[in-house]
């Protein structure tokens, strides 16, 4: 795992994109472990990050899990301020760069396309035209098809596009704590109540579901401040309820349907982290309708389109000229995904070498 996660070009800045080695995605998770040990208990504590990428071990490659995994075995690290403080980094490095125009709220309703077949600019859904010789889309595959002139891609590319599967559906706590808990200083805490991955796919109740827990807060604020975000996994039958199967709006029973999988979250903390349980002070959770409004997951899933054995994501680079793709979809999912497939498109874009020494220049 330590040879993969550090033969990544843009996590070892020595590496170029161009000499990296063709890596076998095709062995899973589960067949690699199967063959080095017997033990389910070890089998099952080597694959819990699969419960960060929402990928059952049986599914996700050996070699996407390193990538993920990696990092977590090197350190537990969070970005200072949380994320709020990411997208004003964004902000500030776009002032910075001369950017005067952000579009927020709008969405792009079509990506124009010039006579021969390159990007021309986009249609906001308000009607307004911005014109651009170049495009880096990091929404949802599905939607991406949908926006593209006729013929962009080939109908195959399309069909697999519309076919790739989702991640799990979860629900995530958001828990106020009277104090910063201890259990988390530099550490997150993984709950199982038994040494089996078939709960991405069973029907169970929420408080039989196991659970991933980690700080939040600022780093520097008071005591009250602080807090925790739990994520567990929902049935796909239990997510349903959430809303009206023709309309997909919230169900009428929606508050009712989110208060009980709250409690049921609750409880798994209680029976196993009661010192913790006794901190909490409020807690609000987000369901998959959450994640779909305001988040923009589209079908409400956690970390978006799978990365598993055997399916072909998008690449940073399209057949249509000036159009490139980024994002969890694209590489690897969460932040670390992101971000490695925006190297790989600025990387493309000004060259590897270049971007990779400015890179270094921030060690």
């Amino acid at each position: 795992m330590r040879e993969l996660y550090h033969a990544i070009p843009y996590i070892t800045l020595d590496t170029s994109p161009d000499k990296v080695k063709p890596v076998a995605r095709n062995v899973t998770l589960q067949e690699y472990l199967d063959g080095i040990t017997g033990n389910e208990l070890l089998k099952c504590i080597l694959s819990m990050h699969c419960f960060l990428y929402g990928v059952s071990p049986d599914e996700a490659s050996f070699a996407n899990h390193a990538y993920v995994a990696g990092s977590y075995y090197e350190s537990v690290s969070g970005i200072e301020g949380g994320g709020k403080s990411l997208s004003m980094a964004f902000e500030r490095q776009l002032g910075r760069t001369g950017v005067v125009d952000l579009f927020l709220g709008q969405a792009v309703k079509e990506i124009g396309a010039s006579k021969a077949g390159t990007v021309s600019g986009i249609v906001l859904e308000d009607g307004r035209t911005v014109d651009c010789d170049g495009c880096i889309c990091t929404i949802h595959p599905r939607q991406l098809v949908e926006i593209v002139p006729a013929g962009a891609f080939r109908p195959a590319y399309v069909t697999r596009m519309k076919e790739l599967e989702e991640t799990a559906l979860a629900c995530v706590l958001y828990a106020q704590c009277t104090k910063a808990p201890a259990d988390l200083d530099g550490r997150n805490i993984f709950i199982f109540p038994e040494a089996d991955f078939s709960f991405f796919n069973r029907n169970r109740a929420m408080e039989r579901q196991p659970m991933y827990i980690t700080s939040a807060g600022f780093d520097k604020a008071p005591e009250t401040g602080r807090g925790i975000i739990a994520i567990s996994p929902i049935p796909r039958e239990l997510a349903a309820s959430l809303m009206e199967p023709d309309s997909q709006k919230r169900s009428a029973d929606y508050e009712q349907i989110k208060g009980t999988i709250t409690e049921g979250m609750l409880s798994v903390i209680r029976n196993s982290l009661p010192h913790i349980a006794e901190i909490i002070t409020d807690v609000i959770c987000a369901t998959p309708l959450t994640l779909r409004d305001y988040a923009n997951s589209p079908f409400g899933s956690l970390y978006g389109v799978k990365h598993k054995a055997g399916q072909v994501n998008p690449l940073p680079v399209t057949r249509m000229k000036g159009l490139f793709l980024a994002g969890q979809a694209v590489t690897a999912p969460g932040i670390m995904g992101a971000m490695m497939s925006a190297f790989l498109v600025c990387g493309g874009i000004i060259g590897h070498e270049k971007l990779q020494g400015e890179l270094r220049q921030c060690r």
